[in-house]
């Protein structure tokens, strides 16, 4: 990809300390190199920020006024957002051109090496970045994995929300030794049609597909396996009871006695059911898989900085501002959701104890154990092409 040429004022507002691993030299932003975002500044309001205006394409939740008025207040500032319903779709409209629009982008950890090779994102600066992640729990402690470069070992992005992201239950119809013993594949059998819901997000659940099939998500699959996925998709599609894109219908239906679990499900999407009331409602992860022996899938949110050639000035304060503990507990709870966040030891005292069992925060560190956190499904196009024609023949 071409890199634009930058208008030194607006991307950097200070230059820290940069090293880059032994023996790794390529960058994809080549000339640019040296240049970051980062510096004392972002923690500060300057008089060029003042009145500014800050383009945010993110998953749901840092949307809510709860969360952006006060920084927008702090900087007199005008915040507009997009939400993401697909890390692959959003990633496309910034290839179409729509990187000219955002400033940052918060999508699953994956995707911040994939938009890093191919120019769309900014890497930030160490010496700035690197105190946060020193805050983190230790699964995201310096240096954090996928929040670094695969090409030059630079940092790409800020850590925040997190959680499993298996399936969820009604333990009062599915025990969780089952759910755990059993997996995902308890929806396959026939006494589960009509059962279960399907969360119709085909990026996440086809992990779920995949991996209902043996096969691990994150690897180019065998003919035979595809076939094997398909035939999956197709049967789990056609006898689920509710095929829905919010988790909150899934919910009701799980609430109601509709349906005894949906996949694919988590903490966070149940999170609300449990905090209202109902604990017999739970995010649950197989014991093992074909993903490195694990069953589960775990998101990782990552906000990283666009490479607009326009970038608001606001871009690095916002990635402080995310992670002030104020900011953070404000995330935690948006939404009408309750989500794990990478700060969690400055906030548990803050959080109620009806909160911190909605999240299931006593198990949280045993149950991340059994999920692998997400990567780039190789066969994405395929697998979606076949979930579409199956949802089509739902009708």
């Amino acid at each position: 990809m071409k890199i634009k040429k930058l208008n030194r004022r607006k991307v950097v507002k200070g230059i820290g300390g940069f090293t880059v691993i032994a023996g790794i030299s390529s960058s994809p932003l080549g000339s640019l190199a040296a240049d970051v975002i980062g510096g004392n500044e972002i923690t500060s309001v300057e008089s060029n920020e003042k009145g500014s205006e800050l383009n945010f394409l993110c998953w749901e939740g840092y949307d809510y006024p709860e969360n952006s008025d006060p920084f927008a207040k702090q900087y007199n500032a005008k915040m507009r957002f997009q939400l993401v319903n697909s890390d692959p779709d959003a990633v496309n409209k910034l290839r179409g051109g729509q990187d000219k629009v955002f400033d940052l982008v918060n999508l699953n950890n994956p995707w911040a090496n994939v938009m890093y090779n191919e120019g769309l994102i900014l890497p930030l600066d160490e010496a700035t970045f690197r105190p946060y992640y020193d805050r983190m729990i230790d699964r995201f402690k310096w240096p954090y994995k996928w929040a670094h470069s695969n090409m030059d070992g630079r940092l790409l992005g800020m850590v925040q929300r997190f959680g499993p992201m298996s399936f969820v239950i009604n333990t009062n119809k599915i025990s969780k030794a089952t759910a755990r013993s059993e997996g995902y594949k308890i929806a396959l059998e026939s006494n589960m049609k009509g059962r279960y819901g399907i969360l119709g997000w085909p990026n996440e659940t086809g992990y779920v597909l995949s991996i209902m099939a043996d096969a691990n998500p994150y690897v180019k699959k065998t003919p035979e396996q595809l076939e094997k996925i398909d035939e999956i998709t197709r049967y789990v599609l056609k006898n689920a009871k509710v095929v829905d894109e919010n988790p909150g219908a899934l919910n009701n239906a799980l609430v109601n006695g509709e349906i005894d679990m949906y996949m694919a499900g988590g903490t966070y999407t149940v999170s609300s059911l449990r905090a209202d009331g109902h604990p017999e409602c739970l995010s649950v992860s197989p014991d093992s898989g074909p993903i490195v022996g694990r069953g589960g899938i775990a998101y990782v949110e990552i906000t990283s900085v666009i490479n607009n050639p326009n970038l608001s000035p606001l871009a690095g304060d916002y990635l402080h501002y995310m992670q002030t503990p104020e900011a953070a507990l404000r995330i935690a709870r948006s939404g009408g959701t309750l989500n794990p966040v990478c700060t969690m030891p400055e906030l548990e005292n803050q959080l109620s104890a009806n909160e911190l069992m909605a999240i299931q925060y006593d198990e949280l560190d045993e149950h991340m154990s059994l999920c692998a956190e997400f990567e780039e499904n190789p066969d994405y196009e395929h697998m979606s092409a076949v979930w579409a024609e199956a949802l089509r023949g739902r009708g």
